[in-house]
């Protein structure tokens, strides 16, 4: 199993590996709190790598969001994920006390159902709704609220503190799954 910690570089979100020395023909992203994110195709020879004398800023990245345009797996899907291990604890409350294929459809049907359930649910407001909302609310309130901050801005730190980033995925061999840590 491998722990992968979550990065955002240029507003995308990438996954790394602490842990994992450089490889030398790899993605990696130069990782420094007072520097820009870097993330770059390794065309350099790995004894560069090893003469580094702050080889712990340095990382691998091993998954990107496809917007970034690397030739890297996409991140797994960890909201995909979590619906479907909700669902599972769902069914499995559920006395089904046939083990045939009937009980097992049941089954498959009740994960099935609670997965669209859920997804029409939290479908009810779309991320445009929760803009338009908040664009009204500041046109209705004093403008004193908007002195250090533009409207836009306020609407933007508003709707990314909604958005739920985990800060790691655990993922098996397979690079399936595991779990989410936030």
């Amino acid at each position: 199993m491998q722990e992968l910690k979550f990065l955002k570089s240029t507003g995308f979100n990438i996954l790394i590996n602490e842990d994992l020395d450089i490889q030398a023909d790899g993605y990696w992203i130069y990782n420094h709190p007072t520097v820009h994110n870097i993330i770059t195709k390794n065309v350099l020879p790995q004894d560069w790598f090893d003469k580094l004398h702050d080889k712990a800023l340095y990382k691998n990245v091993l998954f990107a969001d496809p917007s970034l345009n690397l030739d890297l797996p996409p991140i797994p899907d960890w909201e995909e994920w979590e619906i479907e291990q909700k669902a599972e604890s769902f069914s499995v409350g559920f006395p089904i006390t046939s083990k045939s294929e009937c009980g097992e459809a049941y089954r498959l049907g009740l994960n099935d159902g609670y997965i669209e359930g859920y997804k029409a649910k939290t479908a009810e407001f779309t991320r445009e709704d929760m803009i338009d909302a908040l664009f009204f609310a500041l046109n209705k309130e004093k403008e004193t609220c908007c002195v250090t901050h533009t409207k836009d801005a306020i609407v933007r730190e508003a709707i990314q503190s909604l958005e739920k980033t985990p800060t790691k995925l655990i993922l098996n061999d397979k690079n399936e799954i595991q779990e989410v840590i936030y």
